[in-house]
């Protein structure tokens, strides 16, 4: 019987400890890709999240690099301008900062 309580206590309070720090995470993560004849690329990127504001408070943000290096040691440096970002099919502002080697928004 002893044992049973004790069982019983440690479910609730794993239960109770899981409800009490929420869930937050990427559930789905999905990239479309297009090539253009001129070389030039458009992303789109889909992803599901749950968040909770615990950890994941102003949004998700990405770092694109925008600074590559060829195998023959030659520098590039490529354009990438955000087109939108939309949160459950609603256009949502966004910042984007440039940084060194990448744009991050």
């Amino acid at each position: 019987m002893v044992n049973h309580l004790k069982t019983i206590i440690f479910l609730v309070f794993l239960f109770t400890f899981h409800v009490v720090h929420g869930d937050e995470r990427i559930l789905h993560f999905h990239s479309d890709i297009t090539v253009h004849d001129d070389g030039s690329m458009e992303v789109k990127e889909s992803l599901s999240v749950t968040a909770e504001q615990d950890e994941i408070k102003s949004g998700i943000y990405r770092d694109f690099p925008t600074t590559y290096q060829d195998r023959f040691g030659n520098r590039y440096k490529v354009d990438f301008e955000p087109v939108s970002v939309s949160r459950d099919g609603n256009p949502e502002n966004f910042l984007t900062n440039k940084l060194y080697k990448c744009v991050m928004t």
